[in-house]
């Protein structure tokens, strides 16, 4: 933390003893060279970003990850360091990434016009960037790169670019901003997400030795690349630091002089405040950011990404089976089907199947289960297998397979675009009575058709999660396998409707293969015939003595 004496040691000091000071700490040289941003007091969780920026200078670790709360300005902050960076010439080529590349070019214009206009920087500095007759058009609001006068280049990027060939001079890549890589657009996109992730790998692969990044990010998906990373700063916690920052938890707000919880103190408070130094009230932002429907307020201020998606499932008790699942290993994995029990014969058996094209996206996938012959006993989970590499029509060869484990089961692969080669191929290696045929809603009542494969309509989609969930959530299900469990407890509401819209927008969206593939094994539960019991030869009878009668 700055002492207010240190401060007013810098504004009083001469040149040279200032621009030394400010070296030293990354808050003295924002406080005192960008004195108008702070408006308000500076709260504990920003002080821990400066003081994690001045080790992140001294190269003390490689990743920085600040996962905070919109408007707790993360944002400036980094474009402070980026400035800091170029005064000390601390790094030699800056890039800054987005999603969008125009949210980079507009970092890089806020960044060159502080070099060219603030008045204390260039005081000790000098003119660090001179802008050029593009710059001078008054509505030029973004710039993709320049070169300061000290040969510092910052250039702007997209995440969907790739990295490779990145050079300035004889230097790499030594310091990347990534910023606005994970927002609601990319979360809804599996194909998205899978590039950004792939970028930012290439990212960390090429760094040079000295190289480092800054991620700025906020929490808003339990299954997309922010969750990956905090993870990952998990395991490895000599390379990575992290600030996980929501605007409030437990009743304690993390920046008490910009935010109130009501609009009634923030009355109070605002009373003859100039705007920008005006409080805002939590209670009327949510309001504000939850006027579409959405749940904005959750995912982006409190970094609550399981309220803001509310979550499908129960999710104590899905947490609880995860728990057991660790305790539990699958009895024999055969050809990548794991089986978590043997065959019982008295059971009825049934597999559903969702399928893919196999091109590394989403993935064919397999559930079996068990329906119990005494009622009394739960139905089980017993095999799940996932392959996002194997084409459908050879998904047909492994369906026959795990099916031949489980007695010659029912199998039901989903009649998608997909499915169709794997129903094909079925059809012709399998017997085509243990195949489920689609049944029909007739007048005088449900009909079985020649069509086999389970097809997916606007109705009968939503219908069949529902009836997984009733089921799961009341215990009449037990599932051991980890990666199905953790499919269920990151399903939300608004993933249930993109998932009844699939066939219309396959490929774009998050997908849940498991547990699709789980809800049509459950509705086998109508279908899967009870096993077959042969009988017994009869023992060859005893010769009849012949009867005398008698006396």
């Amino acid at each position: 933390m700055i002492a207010r004496e240190l401060l007013e040691h810098a504004i009083a000091a001469k040149r040279d003893a200032r621009v030394y000071l400010c070296e030293r700490s990354f808050a003295l040289f924002a406080m005192y060279y960008f004195a108008e941003f702070f408006t308000y007091a500076v709260p504990a969780f920003q002080w821990a970003m400066y003081e994690a920026l001045d080790e992140f200078v001294k190269g003390r670790f490689r990743f920085l990850l600040w996962v905070l709360f919109r408007e707790s300005a993360k944002s400036t902050i980094a474009k402070i360091y980026v400035v800091y960076c170029v005064a000390y010439r601390k790094k030699r080529f800056i890039n800054w990434d987005s999603y969008d590349k125009a949210n980079s070019e507009a970092a890089l214009f806020d960044i060159a016009t502080w070099l060219q206009t603030n008045h204390r920087l260039v005081a000790d500095f000098g003119q660090l960037f001179y802008e050029d007759r593009k710059a001078k058009d008054p509505s030029m609001k973004r710039i993709g790169e320049f070169i300061t006068t000290n040969r510092v280049k910052v250039k702007a990027y997209s995440t969907q670019e790739g990295t490779r060939g990145r050079i300035f001079d004889r230097f790499r890549p030594d310091l990347y901003v990534v910023d606005d890589f994970e927002t609601a657009k990319t979360i809804e996109s599996v194909p998205v997400t899978a590039k950004i992730v792939k970028h930012i790998d290439e990212l960390k692969s090429g760094l040079s030795v000295d190289g480092q990044i800054l991620f700025l990010a906020n929490y808003i998906s339990e299954v997309g690349t922010v969750a990956g990373m905090l993870e990952e700063a998990k395991e490895n916690p000599a390379s990575w630091r992290t600030h996980f920052v929501p605007v409030e938890k437990d009743g304690v707000i993390a920046w008490p002089d910009k935010y109130v919880a009501t609009i009634a103190e923030a009355a109070v408070l605002n009373e003859g405040r100039p705007p920008k130094e005006r409080v805002v009230p939590l209670d009327q932002l949510r309001k504000d950011l939850n006027a579409s429907g959405r749940k904005v307020y959750e995912s982006e201020m409190l970094n609550n990404p399981e309220a803001a998606g509310e979550p499908f499932f129960k999710r104590e008790k899905v947490d609880y089976d995860l728990a057991r699942a660790k305790l539990k290993r699958p009895l024999r994995v055969v050809g990548g089907f794991s089986l978590w029990e043997e065959h019982r014969s008295k059971d009825r058996y049934a597999i559903g199947a969702d399928t893919s094209k196999g091109v590394g996206r989403d993935s064919c996938t397999s559930v079996a289960g068990r329906f119990s012959a005494l009622s009394t006993q739960p139905a089980v989970v017993v095999g799940t297998y996932a392959s996002n590499i194997i084409s459908p029509d050879l998904f047909a060869y492994e369906l026959k397979a795990q099916a031949n484990l489980l007695g010659g089961c029912l199998i039901a692969p989903e009649l998608n675009n997909t499915g169709y080669a794997t129903v094909t191929q079925l059809k012709a290696i399998y017997p085509q009575h243990m195949i489920y045929r689609q049944v029909r809603e007739e007048q005088i009542g449900k009909q079985a058709t020649k069509d086999l494969g389970w097809e997916a309509t606007s109705s009968n989609v939503a219908a069949i999660y529902y009836a997984f969930r009733s089921a799961y959530d009341d215990g009449e299900v037990e599932v051991y396998c980890p990666a199905l469990l953790a499919e269920i407890r990151t399903l939300t509401k608004r993933d249930l409707e993109q998932a009844s819209r699939r066939s219309e927008m396959d490929g774009m969206t998050r997908h849940f293969d498991l547990l699709r593939a789980a809800c049509i094994w459950w509705e086998m539960r109508h279908h899967a015939a009870p096993p077959v019991v042969k009988p017994k030869p009869l023992a060859p009878r005893e010769p009849v003595s012949e009867y005398h009668g008698g006396e």
